[in-house]
């Protein structure tokens, strides 16, 4: 883009759309931000087998609904709720071997080589 558009409006017309992104999510509704639980979803560990191993469907069921009914209302979830559970997600992330020593790479490849376009 910047070889057929002078830079400086490039750059104005990439923030304008970030503006209205961030305009737009302000008006998102409460329902937009609720986690929906699918039931092949991997996170959905009050599903889990360790839960309902050994349990007759109707025991189950009531297991479910004991779960559903101990589970904060969506209405009351909201950013927050969301950001801690990503934080803690992402803090499970960094203890693989394979991310922590990604990442260890890429702040000592910008300590010993400080070049903006290799970072």
């Amino acid at each position: 883009m910047l070889d057929n558009i002078h830079p400086k409006y490039a750059f104005l017309g990439f923030g304008v759309v970030g503006l209205c992104l961030a305009v737009g999510a302000c008006f998102l509704s409460s329902e937009a931000e609720q986690e929906v639980i699918d039931d092949n979803d991997m996170w959905a560990s009050e599903y889990s087998s360790e839960i309902l191993s050994g349990q007759s469907p109707s025991e189950a069921a009531n297991a479910r609904a004991e779960i559903e009914a101990a589970k904060i209302p969506g209405s009351q979830r909201g950013c927050w709720y969301n950001f801690i559970k990503n934080m803690k997600i992402i803090l499970w992330a960094m203890t693989l071997s394979e991310i922590y020593r990604l990442i260890i790479y890429f702040i000592l490849d910008g300590l010993t080589n400080p070049s903006f376009t290799d970072f």
